[in-house]
């Protein structure tokens, strides 16, 4: 609804993430990296939101605005809290379009200003699931049973008109889509991978869901994929299936990326996440998932991130390996300032900058850069 001018460049939008220098070999650390900050003057902070790129576009959408969220019942993830807003950022010219969620109709007003969405761009085209917040229909907090397919152009073109985005939006209501906190990617066979997660539903409450008003909370421990057909009338999702595994898979906001394995075929690993089902602390070990099955990883242990973070992924083409690139986040190790390997079972909020490199037989090495974030 309205338009804001920010200075910024393709270029400097890149730099805000990382620069990077290749090294001949692998080592402790076989990347150099440069973190640039770059100043959003009119843009309001935002976490745990999802995003696409289209040509010069940025397209935000979701999240919060509050941070870290409370830890008393009646005053976390107040609706108050809630990103509002569809933003579409020109990285070129530095104009940003936006419009307000609430001019929408159910359940679009609602799901797109939810948390911990499940997202994945599939071309042109965005796709949403799930989501946790405060439901105006059910005048209560819950996760979202909706997949949203939001077709990027369409989007674009009607904010920058200033006109309602509701028609560049297709829902699809599904039980089985009623996820916060996992990953969603896709394969080379057609399918969606949505990996992890939960069903959390009513008010957080770290006591414990017999605590205050109560809550629901069920992980999925599962894989379900399944392929986006359209029918004529709208789309459907059809060849679901779902593999289930209540040890390896009860995992929820982690980080999960593509990488390329054996001869280039692409595959995901789902790192580190919360919580153990029979402790209360993060998993070390990782999934690696094909379109064949999935595997656990119990001979690695990722050591310095257990959260969702901001992260990256470069493919070198010679040596056929992948490098990870996780940015702060939350952990249960860090290294004081002698390099030394310390254990926090708070698991507290850290700047270490740390990798793990992954070869094409699925071998997972992990690394830490020696400088940190600058806070």
């Amino acid at each position: 609804m309205n338009i804001v001018e920010n200075r910024i460049t393709v270029r400097t939008i890149i730099s805000l993430l990382f620069s990077f220098l290749l090294v001949t070999g692998l080592d402790a650390q076989p990347l150099k990296l440069r973190v640039e900050p770059v100043n959003f003057p009119y843009f309001t902070g935002i976490q745990s939101f999802s995003y696409a790129f289209h040509d010069e576009y940025l397209v935000l959408v979701g999240g919060r605005l509050d941070g870290l969220h409370k830890r008393r019942p009646f005053e976390s993830f107040l609706a108050d809290g809630n990103n509002t807003t569809l933003y579409v950022h020109d990285v070129e010219s530095g104009e940003t379009f936006s419009y307000p969620v609430s001019l929408l109709a159910y359940p679009l007003n609602d799901q797109l200003q939810s948390t911990n969405m499940e997202f994945y761009q599939d071309g042109e085209k965005l796709i949403l699931i799930g989501g946790y917040g405060f439901s105006t229909q059910n005048n209560s907090h819950t996760t979202y049973p909706y997949l949203l397919s939001i077709d990027l152009p369409c989007l674009i073109g009607q904010l920058k008109n200033d006109e309602s985005p509701a028609g560049c939006i297709t829902v699809i209501e599904d039980e089985r889509m009623a996820v916060t906190g996992g990953q969603l990617s896709k394969l080379d066979d057609g399918r969606f991978y949505l990996v992890g997660g939960q069903f959390f539903d009513g008010l957080y409450n770290p006591m414990g869901p017999t605590h205050g008003p109560g809550f629901t909370q069920e992980y999925t421990d599962e894989v379900r994929r399944f392929r986006l057909k359209d029918n004529g009338a709208g789309l459907e999702i059809v060849d679901y299936e779902a593999w289930h595994d209540e040890l390896n898979l009860h995992r929820r906001d982690y980080n999960m990326t593509r990488v390329l394995l054996e001869d280039g075929k692409p595959g995901l690993v789902a790192f580190s996440g919360v919580f153990q089902r029979m402790v209360d602390l993060p998993f070390l070990n990782a999934v690696l998932i094909d379109t064949s099955g999935y595997q656990v990883n119990n001979d690695f242990s990722q050591y310095y991130c257990q959260y969702h973070s901001a992260k990256a992924v470069l493919y070198d083409e010679n040596r056929k390996e992948n490098h990870v690139i996780f940015l702060g986040g939350i952990s249960q190790f860090y290294n004081d300032a002698s390099g030394n390997r310390v254990e926090d079972q708070d698991v507290p909020f850290v700047k270490t900058i740390s990798g793990v490199t992954v070869r094409e037989n699925g071998e997972l090495l992990e690394w830490v850069m020696k400088d940190t974030l600058p806070g």
